[in-house]
């Protein structure tokens, strides 16, 4: 039986839909807000037909939401950095959001069950996804931002559930639940933002920055996914040490 929220949501999806369309004629940020708004309910009411949904087992529904929210921002707020021209902008943004928004919400509909069929290939995508938008937001979007007093805040709330979406396999294989886990991907986004501050003190170039703050993301959610899954041994450690000296070296010699 349809419950009545389910209408509630289709209505507002329909109400945003008119207004993304008109805000080709708005700001860039009132632009971006309105296409945000869309996709979180969008993925809402793909959410709700999943049989999980349907049979009320599917909870914290709004862990879904992050990731598309959060690639549909980035990605048009580093369009928005290119400077396209407005008509320009009214084609490709479109554009660029319904094919995020499709992909997207194909993975996270298959990713939800872990016996479901396509499971796993759903799993890889949103991954290569939320890497996707963790090279946007360190690489393309923060070095345009590195000396704002907003930088620490823009990494703090964009990486924790960026983290958070990476450590979902982890709670399927090992049963961990959101309350247990959710401290983690906080304190991940908050050692970063602290991490931002001091790099911007130091007033090193923004790529160089952005670099090391994708090291320290991808350091801190792979030791704790392999925590979670029980796999932190010595010999893992070993290899992020590995890596860590590596990409050290790298961005010395080559980053800018």
């Amino acid at each position: 039986m349809t419950d009545w929220r389910d209408y509630l949501v289709m209505v507002v999806w329909i109400v945003l839909s008119v207004l993304t369309i008109t805000a080709g004629f708005s700001t860039g940020t009132l632009r971006i807000v309105l296409f945000v708004a869309w996709t979180a309910f969008g993925t809402e009411v793909v959410l709700r037909v999943h049989p999980l949904a349907r049979t009320r087992t599917l909870h914290n529904r709004w862990r879904f939401w992050l990731l598309p929210c959060i690639a549909v921002m980035l990605s048009l707020t580093a369009l928005g950095d290119l400077g396209l021209d407005d008509q320009v902008a009214l084609i490709v943004l479109p554009v660029v959001w319904c094919a995020l928004l499709g992909l997207t919400l194909t993975a996270a509909y298959h990713g939800i069950a872990r016996k479901g069929q396509g499971y796993r290939s759903a799993r890889i995508f949103l991954s290569l996804m939320t890497y996707s938008a963790v090279l946007t937001l360190f690489l393309v979007v923060y070095p345009e931002r590195a000396r704002s007093i907003f930088s620490p805040i823009l990494i703090t709330t964009i990486s924790a559930p960026l983290a958070l979406g990476l450590l979902v396999p982890a709670m399927d294989l090992e049963g961990w639940s959101l309350r247990s886990i959710a401290f983690s991907p906080i304190i991940i986004g908050v050692l970063l933002g602290g991490v931002s501050i001091v790099l911007n003190y130091r007033q090193l170039p923004g790529v160089t920055s952005g670099l090391l703050l994708l090291l320290g993301f991808y350091l801190a959610v792979g030791m704790l996914f392999q925590w979670l899954t029980k796999r932190l041994t010595v010999r893992v450690l070993l290899e992020f040490g590995f890596i860590t000296l590596v990409s050290l070296l790298l961005i010395h010699f080559f980053a800018p």
